[in-house]
């Protein structure tokens, strides 16, 4: 049987914290037994196009996991592949094996032989966030779900993936709340987790208009990538008016589709309706965020007015997110901030091209990420 993923009922982005496995899991799994010769476990792994399986015991108690890793090793071990077959590209599972006993049809090698015995498990219960996090611990894309040692379930990476989308479309969440709530957490997270340490920021785009929202609190110095005020009328030329046309059309893509479809508009991830409706307020007027900071906060309880550190902004020639003007005007809102603003062309760091996205791409460690780095030691200076 092809495993089918389950499709979570819609949840708001508020009560992410409610999602469990029983939520989201698959409940139609593909399944060998410890018995199962290798030829038939391969037979199941290609038919039902999945990288690995749960090992069951004739009792249906869960004894392990097999991927295609296992089997092309155990082949590879009897030399039934060629020398340079890599096993490495089936699968990414943790390769942990032990004894096990079970009963044996005949001497040919068989699934309870190459499993995986040291298996990631939980109950229907499990909070999605605590998966998540023994997936990273545990370095593996599935976890098996069980009640008292029968499978009942699997929660795959794919299916968090599938859960997120889901809360995108239902979300109630607005774009400063990113900033108030989100960023805000992030920030005293770092300033309870690491005391002694000072605190920097580096934000990109919209990150880096959200710090304004946020009490600064210990950060000495951010360095802003790309960062702009979206109000349309910083762009120029053809610029200008596809900008004007985007804060136009997007209120009407969010409420009709629900959600603004970034990803089928080859744009990024899909953003929820509020944070585009309140995006597009923003970029049709002319103080873009700080007409909201200003209203919202009052005129000196965010850091567009109370940052007094050092900020060092950063555009691109051939960036048409965040031309220069545009970053020149949110550099103008931290008016309290030791503000430097840095504009390259692709020459300047050697480079053929840098664009909107550079500082997310490793090609640019030595350069940009450098520059940051030159940021914020040079605070500690002072």
């Amino acid at each position: 049987m092809k495993t089918t993923p389950a499709v979570p009922a819609p949840v708001h982005l508020h009560d992410f914290h409610l999602l469990r496995a029983k939520d989201v899991m698959q409940r139609e799994l593909v399944v060998v037994h410890a018995s199962d010769p290798l030829r038939e476990v391969e037979r199941v792994l290609v038919d039902a196009q999945v990288s690995a399986v749960p090992v069951l015991d004739d009792d249906e108690h869960v004894l392990g996991i097999v991927s295609m890793r296992d089997v092309v090793s155990r082949y590879a071990d009897d030399h039934e592949l060629p020398a340079d077959a890599d096993p490495d590209t089936f699968d990414d599972e943790v390769d942990e094996t032990e004894t096990v006993a079970f009963q044996r049809l005949d001497d040919a090698p068989c699934a309870g032989d190459v499993m995986t015995t040291d298996v990631v498990s939980c109950g229907g219960n499990a909070l999605l966030s605590d998966i998540a996090a023994r997936m990273v611990d545990h370095r593996v894309h599935r976890v098996l779900v069980v009640d008292r040692n029968r499978l009942v379930g699997l929660v795959s990476t794919m299916d968090l993936l599938a859960a997120l989308a889901g809360r995108v479309r239902s979300s109630r969440a607005t774009l400063h709340e990113w900033g108030e709530l989100d960023l805000a957490a992030v920030l005293a997270h770092a300033d309870a987790r690491f005391p002694e340490l000072p605190l920097f920021f580096l934000g990109h785009s919209v990150g880096g208009q959200l710090f304004g929202l946020v009490k600064p609190g210990r950060v000495r110095a951010a360095a802003l990538f790309a960062s702009q005020s979206g109000y349309f009328g910083h762009w120029s030329g053809a610029g200008r008016a596809a900008m004007a046309a985007l804060w136009t059309v997007i209120p009407g893509l969010a409420r009709t589709w629900g959600y603004l479809p970034m990803r089928a508009l080859g744009q990024g991830d899909d953003v929820p309706a509020g944070v585009a409706l309140e995006w597009a307020s923003w970029g049709r007027d002319p103080r873009y965020i700080m007409k909201f900071a200003d209203e919202r906060r009052g005129a000196h309880a965010h850091a567009f007015r109370s940052y007094r550190g050092r900020l060092r902004l950063f555009s691109f020639a051939d960036d048409v997110y965040a031309p220069r003007r545009a970053v020149e005007a949110l550099a103008e809102a931290y008016s309290g901030a030791s503000k430097v603003h840095v504009h390259l062309e692709p020459r300047d760091i050697h480079k053929r091209a840098i664009g909107h996205f550079a500082i997310l791409r490793e090609a640019y460690e030595d350069t940009l990420w450098a520059a940051a780095k030159t940021t914020f030691l040079d605070s500690l200076a002072e």
